[in-house]
């Protein structure tokens, strides 16, 4: 609340994913979605906005996992989202699980001038796959959380 009273407007929260087991192998598994479920509604209850920050493409990501995410999303209703996705930058814990299929640069050393898509909730291109999705189920599963978040009114 006093946050609010100095004239935050909005509170974001890195998620990144619903599902215990993604986090998990994101070694995000210290993250507690109850916490997130509690907080979400202490900020609204503040006055303030919710945004979420998302990841697809992830270790351990299945299309029904992407549908957790998505019912989580329908769940907690933030007012706004940001859907990236899993990107295996040196050092990663994950990062032989991700395999790179981009037509740009393997090497890594040049992902931070990817050029940002002209519209965030666009089209990306399919710069990954892993052992349990395609690049095109990857987008897929952005996609659905994106759907999801219209769906309930989020803002864009």
């Amino acid at each position: 609340k006093l946050a609010v009273k100095a004239g935050a407007v909005e509170f974001a929260f890195g998620v990144e994913y619903a599902d215990p087991q993604v986090l998990a192998a994101l070694e995000q598994n210290k993250a507690n979605l109850e916490n997130v479920v509690t907080t979400t509604q202490m900020v609204r209850d503040a006055g303030a906005d919710v945004k979420y920050y998302l990841m697809t493409g992830n270790p351990k990501e299945t299309p029904e996992s992407s549908q957790m995410t998505a019912e989580f999303l329908q769940a907690t209703q933030p007012d706004k989202i940001r859907v990236s996705r899993s990107i295996p930058y040196p050092g990663a814990p994950f990062i032989g699980e991700i395999e790179v299929v981009s037509p740009y640069d393997k090497q890594y050393e040049h992902w931070w001038a990817f050029p940002p898509p002209s519209n965030p909730f666009g089209p990306l291109l399919n710069l990954t796959k892993t052992s349990l999705m395609s690049p095109e189920q990857i987008e897929e599963a952005r996609q659905l959380l994106i759907r999801t978040h219209l769906a309930y009114g989020g803002k864009i």
